[in-house]
């Protein structure tokens, strides 16, 4: 099950999904979860739990995880991935490498929980 929640932040509504299984799964349910958050949520802003996203995301081969951040920039989405990455960055330097580099953006995140994801998006402009 997928909860959704809309929470205003700072002058800003960010959407909170925690999911129990992948809702995010390839480009397409990518792009039709984006559309359902900005014509549902009515934000540009959301923060979802590592458990919304398949594991070719942090498969770097995949390319995958380029091509969704890639289209939430593209379309202004603001986004934060949150959750324990442990399991996908042990001994994996070029997804460690990865993520800070996503990190020092300002368009998405993925950080370790929850309150941090939706400090990340508090602090970055609409635009």
């Amino acid at each position: 099950m997928t909860m959704i929640d809309v929470v205003p932040v700072m002058g800003k509504d960010i959407a909170i999904v925690n999911a129990d299984a992948p809702v995010i799964k390839d480009y397409k349910s990518a792009k039709d979860f984006m559309i359902m958050i900005k014509n549902n949520a009515k934000t540009d802003f959301f923060c979802m739990n590592i458990e919304g996203l398949t594991e070719d995301f942090f498969d770097l081969e995949t390319k995958l995880a380029d091509n969704i951040l890639d289209l939430y920039k593209n379309y202004h989405m603001k986004v934060a991935f949150f959750g324990d990455t442990a399991k996908y960055t042990e001994g994996n330097i070029p997804l460690q490498e990865y993520i800070q580099e996503v990190n020092k953006g300002f368009d998405a995140f993925i950080v370790l929980d929850q309150e941090e994801a939706v400090k990340c998006l508090t602090k970055v402009s609409d635009e």
